[in-house]
């Protein structure tokens, strides 16, 4: 392909593990519990990074004496280490308690890596492209509370200590005027509203979900500068008939002014927003999406989806830029108890294709 990029996942093992506490005749017993595991060994090629290699598996649970009703709680684990001697080390989790009263998301990573730069804005060029190198620790956590009957109301922080240990002399991080190109850390604490009336957590085929998040930090409270961000996270999903599935993502992101360059919002395959764009390859302090995605069944546990996306980067409104990509992309069914899927997409806009092989849907 154009740029280079080769992903080569082979998968070891695929299997789920069904659990269920002896009882005596006369005491109910309780339902099974399912614990899904999936394990993947990983090796793959980038320009940035070389040659990698390392392992990936995700495990599904619900906690003791919790019911089948009840969503499962998930934890994602993944390590890498790629010739040019880069690290990535990456936990994820979502955890839920007492009939998902309380749930608990967060991350905990550790990355030496580095990251591409165009500059900031719709107008930037491809040909600009240059990498900064990074090291930086990162944990998260968001406690989240149930209020009302899909409504919740969150608190957290992230913390980051993020340590440009390399830039380009002369190009555009070094002159550029970008708030944080000498690095920093943060301890940011956050705050969100959350409505969740999906019917599924994995695989939702109907309902609503709505994340309103806002995070902030002020200097000298272990942070290098203040800054204020928020985030909106809408989607629906509508039934088509004979088990297809219409899913809307609305998704909106603001930054303060003096906002660090490497917090601002940007055009990324995760979140899960503008599939077939490179991975940052527009940042600016306003990026707004819309992406439609359909999903169909095809033979047993094998899934389809197409999808497209148009994305505002800036507050102004124009021809250039507004930037549009699309794609279709395949699932597997790896646990049919819980739903959890591997998905791979191949997407692209006037600069090209990307694949993406994860985890679960999208959005």
């Amino acid at each position: 392909m154009k740029y280079s990029l080769i992903l080569l996942f082979v998968l070891i093992t695929l299997f789920g593990v069904n659990r269920a506490a002896a009882m005596p005749d006369s005491i109910p017993t309780q339902p099974k519990r399912h614990i899904g595991k999936t394990l993947l060994p990983i090796v793959f090629y980038l320009p940035e990074t070389g040659w990698a290699f390392g392992g990936l598996g995700q495990t599904s649970f619900r906690w003791q004496n919790e019911p089948q009703s009840s969503r499962p709680s998930q934890v994602i684990l993944a390590a890498a280490y790629t010739l040019k001697r880069q690290i990535l080390l990456y936990s994820s989790y979502q955890l839920y308690f007492k009939e998902e009263r309380y749930r608990l998301i967060g991350e905990l990573g550790y990355y030496r890596y580095f990251y591409p730069f165009y500059g900031i804005g719709p107008g930037t060029k491809l040909e600009d492209r240059e990498y900064y190198r990074v090291n930086f620790p990162r944990f998260y956590n968001r406690f989240i509370t149930r209020i009302g009957r899909g409504h919740f109301l969150g608190f957290g922080f992230k913390y980051d200590y993020f340590d440009i240990v390399h830039i380009v002399p002369g190009g555009i991080v070094d002159r550029g005027p970008w708030f944080g190109k000498k690095g920093g850390h943060a301890l940011a604490g956050t705050i969100s509203y959350l409505q969740d009336l999906r019917n599924h957590l994995y695989y939702p085929t109907r309902g609503r979900y709505l994340d309103l998040r806002l995070e902030g930090a002020r200097a000298g409270w272990l942070s290098s500068e203040s800054y204020l961000k928020a985030i909106l996270d809408a989607r629906i999903y509508i039934p088509l008939g004979d088990r297809a599935v219409l899913a809307l993502q609305y998704y909106e992101a603001w930054a303060s002014e003096r906002t660090p360059f490497y917090y601002l919002p940007y055009i990324s395959a995760t979140p899960g927003i503008a599939r077939g764009i490179r991975d940052r390859r527009y940042m600016d302090r306003h990026i707004l999406n819309l992406q439609p995605e359909v999903r169909f069944p095809i033979y047993r546990r094998l899934y389809g989806v197409i999808f497209g996306s148009g994305t505002q980067v800036g507050k102004r409104w124009s021809r250039q830029s507004i930037k549009w990509a699309g794609g279709a992309g395949l699932r597997y069914v790896v646990d049919r108890v819980e739903q959890t899927r591997m998905r791979l997409d191949i997407a692209g806009n006037r600069e090209g294709l990307n694949f993406y092989l994860t985890f679960n849907e999208a959005f």
